[in-house]
């Protein structure tokens, strides 16, 4: 990968559409942290450089996702070049990920790779996610998964990516955890908490030992309908402000 050093980035060295990609990408890092998505300095999340469609933001490998900044945050170009890095580089594995996803898809402007708990466990279990709850049946009908192939670095493996993320806005992964993409950083956010809210009570009610009530395939049919019809373009921005404003009260510095 190759890399180009410069300043940390800051407001006035961009345009406006970019800094604030930076500032809601920053916003989802914290979130991140705060739900417990997080794995100390790894996993990643990206976003589309507004403008720049072959370049996304991504984390700096060795900062903390409770401490992200927007400027913070490192441009990287589908050649791998590094722009504002800060001395601490990209995870090779980001890299890979977030580049194949970004350029195979380019209706995708945010991709959210992260290791929770529960979701590993349902990515594991034979029958994936089941659609026990309202959460899980959200987004039931966008669900792919991958096999595992190792640590994602192996550029044999982009076309099975590409290929078993098809269409699809999440992507379990096999002994692994999960890729959620989207249009938007709130869209993303969306799918990602619902996600983890349904494995966790997926998990809980199958830890209770018996055969699990589940829906008739038509109802689970019309919750799909009917989130996909309430949901539209804006999908996610009303919980997604109201929770920059909770981060604002809490610690504003994701702003800078």
């Amino acid at each position: 990968m190759t890399t180009t050093m410069k300043h940390a980035a800051s407001q006035s060295d961009m345009k406006e559409d970019e800094w604030h990609a930076r500032v809601e990408l920053a916003a989802l890092y914290r979130l991140t942290a705060m739900f417990g998505w997080d794995q100390l300095i790894y996993n990643h999340i990206s976003v589309r450089v507004p403008g720049e469609p072959e370049a996304f933001l991504v984390n700096p490998f060795g900062i903390m996702f409770d401490e992200m900044r927007a400027s913070d945050l490192t441009k990287v170009y589908s050649d791998g070049t590094a722009v504002g890095e800060k001395g601490y580089g990209v995870n090779e594995a980001g890299f890979f990920l977030h580049s194949v996803l970004h350029d195979a898809r380019p209706d995708i402007n945010c991709v959210m790779h992260f290791h929770s708990v529960e979701v590993a466990a349902v990515a594991n279990h034979p029958q994936g996610l089941l659609p026990l709850c309202q959460e899980a049946m959200l987004n039931f009908d966008t669900i792919s998964y991958h096999d595992f192939g190792g640590i994602l670095v192996d550029d044999t493996e982009r076309e099975s990516l590409i290929e078993d993320l098809g269409q699809n806005n999440i992507m379990l992964l096999r002994n692994h955890g999960v890729a959620v993409v989207g249009r938007s950083v709130p869209a993303t956010f969306n799918r990602a908490f619902n996600l983890d809210k349904a494995c966790k009570i997926q998990v809980a009610t199958l830890a209770q030992g018996a055969q699990p009530v589940q829906p008739e395939q038509a109802i689970v049919d019309s919750v799909i309908k009917t989130y996909s019809r309430l949901s539209g373009p804006d999908l996610g921005r009303l919980e997604f402000d109201a929770l920059m404003r909770k981060l604002d009260r809490l610690d504003p510095s994701y702003r800078q």
